[in-house]
């Protein structure tokens, strides 16, 4: 006999809510993302009969990609391209010191899981995140619907944990 579950609550894709300590105008816009895959790599064990696998002792975690909606005077594009420029130092070593001096260099994400009654469920916390790509902005004179512009970013960061709200 098959095992039901006394109570069927499935996810809904659309009840998230994300914030970086570091990008409030990008709290409110996030249109779209993915919770990133975690591998744990296998470890190949000699024997003189044969080679057998074991766990292997890191973790890998995949890139944090999220899609935005743009804001019309692009905020919080500006915000995920001035942390880049930041951090990458495109003109001169002086860009990198004088953020430094006024900015953090990483910053933590919490992604809020949401119930069908918009009450928090879960949080995944994302340790230590920087921005690693930022999408092209694509804009069309031929589009004649208001579709709203959106944007990828791509973060690194250290790890993330996954907590029940009690």
């Amino acid at each position: 006999m098959a095992f039901v579950p006394s109570t069927l609550d499935l996810a809904l894709p659309s009840l998230f809510k994300l914030a970086f300590s570091k990008l409030p105008n990008v709290e409110y816009t996030a249109h779209s993302l993915s919770v990133p895959g975690i591998t744990l790599p296998e470890i190949r064990v000699p024997t003189p009969l044969l080679n057998y696998p074991t766990f292997g002792d890191k973790l890998n975690f995949d890139p944090f990609t999220i899609n935005f909606l743009v804001q019309s005077d692009l905020s919080n594009y500006v915000e995920i391209q001035n942390w880049m420029t930041g951090l990458g130092k495109p003109q001169s070593t002086e860009q990198h010191r004088l953020y430094k001096t006024t900015n953090t260099l990483f910053s933590d994400a919490t992604l809020l899981i949401l119930s069908n009654k918009y009450n928090p469920l879960q949080i995944i916390r994302f340790k230590d995140c920087f921005p690693t790509a930022l999408g092209a902005l694509s804009y069309d004179s031929q589009i004649t619907t208001a579709t709203p512009l959106t944007c990828d970013a791509t973060f690194a960061y250290s790890y993330y944990t996954i907590e029940a709200v009690v």
